[in-house]
């Protein structure tokens, strides 16, 4: 059975009880991936639990750059070379180099400042900054309603963009080095590392 679809489209139906099912029944066939942490990521995202929709995204980058230094040790040309065109000043940002890669990654960047900053304590003082949430929300759930939300806030989809990138990533990137336990980077152990 593919649950991976069915989980989408459980999703798509704001049926996210249905949509963890579908997710944790993925998780007993095949095991905890990466992927699958974000996906469950962005149903906690849609249900407003901010918290837990950052630790599956932070649990989901962590074993990104674990399977990425793997790689790495191993000599795979493909990770080096995507390391190689990174700077050196980006690189020396990252408490450990392998962090970098995730400069390639800027929808998990975005994905896990929008879990962080989506909420309602934030909209308080910076009001401006809920259009732009309701606009990924929208574009999470992927029925296709973020095209009405542009409208209704009068953006375009490079206005959107600019601000995801000179707001969201950044601050993506401040919290993937603050909050990743980069001292365990060689731990793919996200359950007990995050979400216990």
């Amino acid at each position: 059975m593919d649950y991976m679809s069915l989980a989408i489209e459980a999703k798509r139906k704001k049926d996210f009880e249905l949509a963890h099912k579908y997710y944790g029944a993925k998780m007993e066939q095949d095991g905890i991936t990466a992927g699958l942490l974000r996906s469950i990521s962005k149903i906690f995202y849609l249900e407003k639990q901010n918290y837990t929709a950052l630790m599956f995204a932070l649990a989901a980058t962590h074993l990104s750059l674990f399977q990425y230094l793997q790689e790495y040790k191993n000599g795979d040309l493909n990770v080096k070379q995507a390391l190689e065109v990174i700077p050196n000043e980006i690189i020396e940002q990252f408490p450990h180099p392998i962090g970098a890669l995730l400069m390639h990654e800027p929808n998990t960047l975005k994905h896990i400042a929008h879990s962080y900053a989506d909420q309602e304590e934030v909209y308080k003082d910076r009001p401006a900054v809920r259009m732009y949430a309701e606009v990924y929300y929208a574009q999470v759930l992927g029925d296709g309603s973020h095209v009405s939300k542009l409208e209704e806030f009068r953006l375009t989809p490079e206005e959107h963009l600019n601000y995801e990138e000179n707001e969201y990533i950044p601050l993506g990137i401040t919290i993937i080095k603050d909050q990743i336990k980069w001292s365990e980077i060689d731990n793919p152990d996200v359950s007990m590392l995050y979400l216990v």
